[in-house]
C-alpha cells in the first residue's frame, strides 16, 4: 500500500514540476508580486525571488517547510481552511499574517488557486501581496 502512495506522490511531483516549467515560460520571474507553489503534502515547492525576499527563506530552505510554518499562530486555522477549500478546487482570496525567517510579522493578502494537470489536483499556486502599513 505504501508503495502505491509513494508512486502517486512521485507522479504528482512530476506533474507539478512540469507545471512550474511551463509557468516559468509564461511569467516574469522578476515580478514584484510574490508567488509560490505548494505540493500535495503541504510543503513549499517553489518560490519566486519576490517571495524569497518577503519570507527571508531561500528556495532550498523553503522546500523543507510546510507552508503553515510561515503562518502566524493567530491565522493558522483560517489559512488551513482556505488551503483545504483550494484543494477541493476553489480559488481563495483572504488576508492573513505570516512570520518571516527573522520573526517579523507581515500582513499579506493571499490568492490561492488549485493546480489541476491532466484532470488531477497536484498542488496550490499562490500569490501573496504585502499589505501597506497605512
Amino acid at each position: 500500500m505504501e508503495s502505491n502512495i509513494n508512486q502517486v506522490r512521485i507522479k504528482k511531483r512530476e506533474l507539478l514540476e512540469n507545471f512550474i516549467k511551463e509557468t516559468k515560460k509564461n511569467i516574469n520571474l522578476q515580478s514584484p508580486k510574490s508567488f509560490f507553489v505548494i505540493d500535495i503534502t503541504g510543503c513549499l515547492f517553489f518560490l519566486n525571488p519576490a517571495c524569497t525576499s518577503l519570507t527571508g527563506y531561500t528556495m532550498e530552505e523553503a522546500k523543507l517547510l510546510s507552508f503553515l510554518k510561515l503562518v502566524s499562530l493567530d491565522d493558522i486555522h483560517k489559512v488551513y481552511n482556505h488551503y483545504l477549500k483550494t484543494v477541493e478546487g476553489h480559488t481563495q482570496s483572504f488576508d492573513c499574517k505570516i512570520i518571516n525567517k527573522n520573526g517579523k510579522c507581515i500582513d499579506i493578502h493571499m490568492r490561492n488557486f488549485p493546480i489541476i494537470v491532466d484532470g488531477e489536483f497536484v498542488g496550490v499556486y499562490g500569490i501573496a501581496n504585502k499589505l501597506s502599513n497605512l
